[in-house]
């Protein structure tokens, strides 16, 4: 039984050795080069840094970094994007504020009601019920005999609240 212990006890100390000597911070030095192994060095063949690679120093192929880029799949970075669909070609009334528009006539009475409005390029528009309009993307809510409703809703960034805020055009 004392010889179990013994052997148990320096096979214990042994690893323990092997472990600590393991965690030093030195690490040993690589094998030198076979002479037809070794490369002659040049200036191109050093780092760009402050020269700090070693004179003799050769670095293995094997042992080397080897970095690979799979563009497959991935958008071409030096290529111009396509434009997306200007939100202004699908509806103009979008791009202007509603200060910006200007309310020339309104059609009140039937159940039809329309407001004839002209944008700053010129252009004009027929507005209805609905109606998508304004840069926070109001809808018109209702068209009366001088004026037009619009209702806008406004999310607070700080607590997340909905707010409903009602903007009226007048004709001017």
């Amino acid at each position: 039984m004392q010889v179990d212990r013994l052997s148990v006890w320096l096979l214990a100390a042994a690893l323990s050795f092997g472990l600590a000597s393991s965690c030093s911070k030195e690490t040993p030095q690589p094998a030198p080069a076979a002479p037809a192994q070794a490369k002659a060095k040049t200036k191109a063949d050093e780092p760009a840094g402050k020269g700090e690679a070693a004179e003799g120093a050769v670095l293995e192929p094997s042992k080397a970094t080897v970095w690979s880029y799979n563009p497959t799949g991935k958008r071409d970075i030096f290529e111009i994007p396509k434009p997306r669909e200007d939100e202004c070609q699908k509806n103009p009334l979008t791009c202007y504020d509603l200060r910006q528009l200007w309310v020339d006539a309104i059609l009140f009475g039937s159940g039809m009601d329309v407001a004839h409005v002209i944008m700053p390029n010129g252009k004009d528009a027929m507005l209805r019920v609905g109606d998508e309009v304004g840069l926070n993307h109001g809808r018109v809510k209702q068209i009366r005999e001088k004026e037009i409703v619009i209702e806008e809703i406004y999310v607070d960034p700080a607590t997340r609240d909905i707010h409903i805020i009602e903007k009226t055009m007048r004709m001017k």
